[in-house]
């Protein structure tokens, strides 16, 4: 039976993306394949930049590349303390357009990924230095500072459902700065928390030789699939090609 209510936020982990693998290729293509992801590149030998084509043109595909090998994420780690989280979502809405005093056609709107506002009890300074990049010295002072590139991570979660638990991953992850709030002791003591603003712009994977770009995957737990559910928490999920064991994704 599927879920009617979903509740609660635990088991977040937080993947560190390794792009050191990644491979692009000059395409082959002279025709524009839809189903495919398209880059150019920029920069210089060393510190190119391939940046996905959003609208693909065939009088240029000859100096477009594809991405022909992926990185990777490594292993989830824990990150202990969610209070709460939010998630709202980036891209235009599905658009209509009238004529014939009804709707003629309607285009389908943008997936831009997602913003999220994740709650803790403390960001430690173990994951501040993972995420963000801040560095300890030879005196154990913790320092943040200025024109640091955040970490691309992949982020996992678990809620709860009436019926079932439910596993999430969200690809592609960077995070802000932390926003920390404090407050004076008073006669009942509250908790100050931190907020970490997480943008979810996705990653891409090879899927059977195209190249999909996932924005975030979920799994529902049943008595069938205990063992890939436990997987999911153990590496982060990429998609599984068909005939494949779906327990080693």
């Amino acid at each position: 039976m599927a879920n009617k209510i979903r509740f609660g936020l635990r088991r977040v982990k937080y993947a560190i993306y390794d792009p050191s693998a990644e491979v692009y290729e000059l395409t082959s293509d002279v025709a524009i394949n839809t189903q495919k992801v398209y880059y150019t590149r920029s920069g210089s030998a060393g510190s190119y930049v391939y940046t996905a084509v959003a609208s693909p043109d065939v009088t240029d595909i000859g100096a477009y590349y594809e991405l022909t090998s992926t990185g990777e994420y490594g292993t989830p780690m824990s990150f202990p303390g969610a209070v709460s989280m939010s998630m709202s979502r980036e891209g235009g809405d599905a658009t209509d357009f009238y004529a014939d005093d009804g709707v003629y056609f309607t285009f389908g709107g943008s997936n831009g990924g997602y913003t999220v506002e994740l709650n803790m009890a403390m960001v430690t300074d173990e994951i501040r230095q993972a995420l963000l990049g801040e560095e300890v010295d030879a005196n154990g002072v913790q320092w943040e500072y200025t024109g640091v590139e955040p970490s691309v991570f992949a982020l996992i979660f678990e809620t709860q459902g009436d019926q079932n638990p439910v596993a999430f991953t969200m690809y592609g992850c960077k995070a802000s700065r932390i926003e920390t709030f404090a407050n004076t002791k008073s006669d009942s003591q509250e908790v100050d928390t931190d907020t970490m603003s997480i943008r979810v712009a996705g990653s891409d994977f090879i899927v059977e030789g195209d190249t999909k770009h996932a924005i975030q995957s979920h799994l529902v737990k049943t008595a069938s699939n205990v063992e890939t559910y436990n997987a999911y928490f153990a590496t982060v999920a990429t998609p599984a090609v068909a005939g494949a064991d779906s327990s080693s994704s």
